[in-house]
């Protein structure tokens, strides 16, 4: 929902279209009712989803790909790499390096 799904093929001619993803455009609290209608509607499934797990599913998954999420904008961005560098490291991050 978030991400969005490419587009698949399956056996015997059947595909199904790509669906974009909403992560731009619902808030943490619409992505959870969107899920929790989801689940209940079609899935057979109990509501459970709150506004808390979508924000820390988004704060996760920006974290993971090295981004940091804004959760006032809505947005996702890469801080700046001049803050993960290490002087006493170097830039090989504890490869070998010449001196």
């Amino acid at each position: 929902m978030l991400d969005g799904i490419g587009a698949q093929n399956f056996p015997h001619r059947q595909n199904m279209q790509a669906m974009p993803g909403f992560a731009d455009k619902l808030s943490d609290a619409d992505a959870a009712a969107l899920a929790n209608y989801l689940r209940v509607t079609w899935g057979g499934r109990q509501g459970a989803v709150t506004t808390a797990a979508v924000r820390t599913l988004r704060w996760e998954q920006a974290f993971a790909a090295g981004f940091a999420y804004n959760p006032a904008l809505r947005t996702v961005v890469r801080p700046r790499l001049a803050i993960y560098s290490l002087p006493s490291i170097g830039p090989t991050c504890g490869g070998s390096r010449s001196r």
